[in-house]
């Protein structure tokens, strides 16, 4: 009985090698060569999470799949944006049960709408895999997404202290409301532009579309309708990428 149970865990040592072999030497789609495998349970999620990793990764670099960490944070990203949505929504749907400033409460929740949009098609617009081929570079991108995040939840808070304001259930000024929404958008679109404007390589036109498109963005800040110009001013930042791209594909 005992022999038995030792054959059975010397098997199950030489499984666990063969399989942790096999995903070290995992082929890259479309090339002949061999690349990182897939990510293992204990690596999917802690690309670089800890700042520890930085210091432990030097030493023999854990395997991972630049597809597999980019969908990782961008389904992350997704999450975060779908919970901005939901805080507005409901308060919107607080704001129309009292009946209180109607039409400023929908004209809100449009310009919501449409910054949530364009932010998630900015994001998901990018090439996110063609940046992480190095392991720095990925610390890079990865930490990077801490702000992102950020900002991208406080967009939803926001959109709620905004519906707060313009149905007089807030001590803040018009000012410091609309500072809550337009400056997390601005930073959302700054950090997207910072992490991925080395991999698109676009031309000088279109790289400083997204830098004005955030400066547009905190000028709005100072007018009475910061949040649906907002929503106006990142939908026409999608509007120009789409024809700066159609512009750089048609050019010789």
């Amino acid at each position: 009985m005992r022999r038995h149970e030792e054959g059975e865990e010397r098997s199950c040592r030489r499984t666990t090698v063969v399989t942790q072999r096999r995903h070290r030497t995992h082929p890259a789609p479309g090339t002949g060569r061999c690349s990182p495998g897939p990510p293992t349970r204990s690596t999917a999620p802690r690309a670089p999470w800890s700042c520890s990793s930085v210091w432990a990764e030097r030493a023999e670099g854990t395997t991972w799949h630049p597809h597999h960490i980019a969908e990782r944070y961008g389904l992350f990203t997704l999450i975060v944006l779908g919970e901005s949505v939901t805080a507005a929504g409901l308060a919107v749907r607080g704001a129309l049960d009292t009946g209180e400033a109607l039409g400023s409460v929908l004209t809100i929740a449009l310009g919501g709408i449409l910054t949530v949009f364009a932010l998630w098609w900015l994001y998901f617009a990018q090439d996110a895999p063609r940046r992480l081929r190095t392991q720095a570079t990925t610390m890079l991108w990865g930490y990077g997404h801490y702000m992102v995040f950020a900002a991208a939840a406080a967009v939803g808070a926001a959109l709620a202290v905004n519906v707060a304001h313009a149905t007089h259930h807030t001590g803040l000024s018009g000012v410091q409301a609309a500072a809550t929404y337009t400056v997390p958008v601005a930073l959302f679109i700054a950090c997207v532009w910072l992490l991925h404007r080395r991999v698109a390589q676009p031309s000088l036109k279109a790289d400083v579309l997204s830098p004005v498109a955030a400066l547009a963005v905190l000028a709005t800040t100072f007018t009475t309708f910061a949040v649906p110009a907002t929503g106006i001013v990142a939908t026409l930042l999608i509007g120009a990428h789409l024809v700066a791209a159609r512009r750089d594909a048609v050019a010789p």
